[in-house]
């Protein structure tokens, strides 16, 4: 981070680099796959120059009426319930600290089973 100062020393703007976020969590592991649910896990990311606060984990429905969530976590792992039987969905996660937002990590996708 730069931050960038008039000559009265007020603060003028500051710059964030890409350095500066957190990098995008990877190598995304989907277990414990159900009718309802799944456990996802990923790997530790590079928390930049700020700690990673939590993790956004958004996941898309892919049936006739698609719809996104969202469900954060502390851990680098979430289980994520009430999904709807032999659906097809994607999952796609990001790391937040103070500093700002990661980019989303690549997406992963599964279906559930038949009830």
């Amino acid at each position: 981070m730069m931050m960038l100062w008039l000559s009265d020393g007020e603060r003028l703007q500051t710059v964030l680099f890409s350095s500066d976020l957190p990098e995008a969590p990877s190598h995304i592991v989907t277990s414990n796959i159900t009718s309802t649910s799944v456990t996802l896990a990923w790997n530790k990311t590079d928390a930049g120059d700020s700690p990673i606060s939590y993790y956004r984990v958004v996941y898309t429905s892919l049936n006739l009426n698609p719809s996104s969530m969202n469900k954060t976590t502390t851990l680098r792992r979430v289980n994520i319930t009430m999904l709807q039987p032999y659906t097809d969905y994607t999952f796609k996660v990001q790391a937040v600290s103070a500093i700002g937002d990661s980019p989303v990590s690549k997406e992963t996708s599964l279906k559930t089973f038949r009830k």
